[in-house]
């Protein structure tokens, strides 16, 4: 099937010139995600206004996250968590206002430990159905991105915890961040409440965002499986900096390669 294919970008590629390589090479969609010390820096009207120019689609915006004891939502103290929630409720308003179709949020931070995941879980969920309110109000979907190791949502049953906070929440599947699940149940236990992607590969031992290839993720059973639920929505890379194994080199992911990777993975004809 043919996919619209997109790419997250840090605030060094947040340039005309960068959105105009990408049209070129047939990807259509841009995900904002800036490191956490460029938050403060990134003029998202005039990000947002360039990605238009060149025809692209403002599909994500990837709210802060770390450090993960200042902006998680998930704090067991309350004023913590209020602090949190009011810092995404902010940039939750303004990648509405730009246009931006999705804003995705780590449901916590690391570690929980197994005796306090109750409480992280109901605190979760807390700040969700408020955010969702927000996000509604703002004309964005707020979506919920599945997250490794000890964090929340690290596997299907979290997730769709998560999601009964507020029936407006949706979720971004991260491909490479299941580590105790089998992608395939993750998708099908999730179906239609899967909007957006964040694709990469990994090792099945901790996340890694390699291409697709370089890892050992059955890309044919995974895309199988995305037909099958009816997702429609864009294949949004997530990758590192480098290209790893595909042609026995490292060095820096050019918009040309992920082209070729979603010819590989027949995105586009």
């Amino acid at each position: 099937m043919n996919r619209m294919i997109g790419v997250s970008t840090k605030l060094e590629g947040l340039t005309r010139e960068k959105f105009a390589e990408y049209r070129e090479n047939g990807i259509g969609a841009v995900e904002v995600s800036v490191a956490e010390f460029h938050f403060d820096e990134l003029d998202l009207a005039t990000v947002a206004r360039q990605m238009r120019a060149e025809g692209l689609d403002t599909w994500s915006f990837h709210l802060r996250f770390f450090p993960f004891k200042i902006y998680n939502i998930a704090r067991l103290n309350s004023d913590e968590r209020r602090f949190a929630v009011e810092y995404q409720r902010e940039w939750i308003k303004r990648a509405g206002a730009e246009g931006f179709r999705y804003a995705i949020i780590h449901p916590s931070g690391e570690p929980i430990s197994d005796e306090k995941r109750p409480e992280a879980m109901k605190a979760a969920c807390e700040s969700l159905d408020l955010l969702a309110e927000d996000a509604k109000r703002a004309g964005i979907v707020l979506a919920v991105e599945n997250l490794p190791r000890t964090c929340l949502a690290k596997n299907s049953a979290e997730m769709l915890q998560l999601l009964d906070a507020n029936p407006y929440l949706r979720s971004c599947f991260d491909t490479n961040h299941l580590l105790q699940e089998d992608p395939l149940v993750f998708i099908e236990a999730l179906k239609e409440k899967i909007v957006t992607l964040h694709v990469s590969d990994y090792d099945f031992i901790n996340e890694r965002h390699w291409l697709p290839g370089d890892g050992l993720l059955d890309w044919k059973a995974v895309m199988k499986k995305l037909d099958e639920i009816g997702y429609r929505g864009v294949f949004m890379y997530e990758t590192g900096k480098t290209k790893q194994k595909t042609d026995g080199e490292e060095r820096i992911l050019t918009p040309a390669d992920y082209r070729a990777n979603a010819e590989m993975l027949h995105c586009l004809n």
